[in-house]
């Protein structure tokens, strides 16, 4: 699933470090809180509710195009490298992704309130290291297993969460959950490794 949004955006990237970039001090995924024109916002706010995060999307193109011009707008402005431009492309599908399966998705609005509260008591560390090494490695298009003590451990702690929140039970429901998680932890992964590269 992950790796199916990569591909998606692969195009994108290579047109993008294809054009120019001029300097600015500045170098932040802030950028892209204002980078859409309003056009582009109404656009995006009636694409979503078809958007299915899950799957092949007929307005999936439309959604692509309209990120991809938000980050050109900002790679030109903030002088942000390749990888920059690769990890906004990332942050932004994410938060797209995790936007259309809140607001319009399988799970209802109390459980994702329910996700969402529960990811902002305690702390969640182990749990978002084991999905963000999961994301990263689908992402670059390895196969490689969680092995160690600390994704095993990580892996018992998603699962306890899942108990947690109440979709334990579910096993369709336990495995969205992981991919709403995935969403989240994309967006995190993503702008860790764009703010690496300052």
């Amino acid at each position: 699933m992950i790796r199916s949004i990569f591909t998606l955006f692969a195009g994108c990237v290579l047109i993008i470090l294809s054009t120019p970039t001029w300097a600015q001090e500045d170098q932040s995924l802030g950028c892209l809180k204002t980078g859409y024109s309003a056009e582009e916002q109404i656009k995006l706010d009636a694409l979503l509710p078809e958007f299915d995060a899950l799957g092949e999307s007929a307005v999936e193109e439309d959604l692509v195009a309209i990120v991809y011009d938000a980050v050109t707008r900002c790679s030109e402005t903030e002088d942000w490298s390749d990888k920059q431009v690769e990890m906004a492309l990332m942050h932004e599908f994410g938060r797209i992704s995790e936007i259309a399966f809140s607001n319009y998705g399988p799970l209802s609005g109390d459980e994702i309130a329910g996700i969402n509260s529960a990811l902002a008591k305690g702390n969640r560390s182990e749990i978002w290291a084991t999905i963000e090494k999961q994301v990263e490695t689908e992402i670059n298009g390895t196969d490689e297993e969680l092995t160690n003590a600390a994704d095993k451990r990580g892996e018992i702690l998603l699962g306890l969460f899942a108990f947690e929140v109440g979709l334990a039970d579910d096993l369709k429901k336990a495995e969205l959950l992981g991919v709403f998680l995935s969403f989240k932890a994309m967006q995190r992964w993503a702008t860790r490794e764009f703010e690496a590269q300052k």
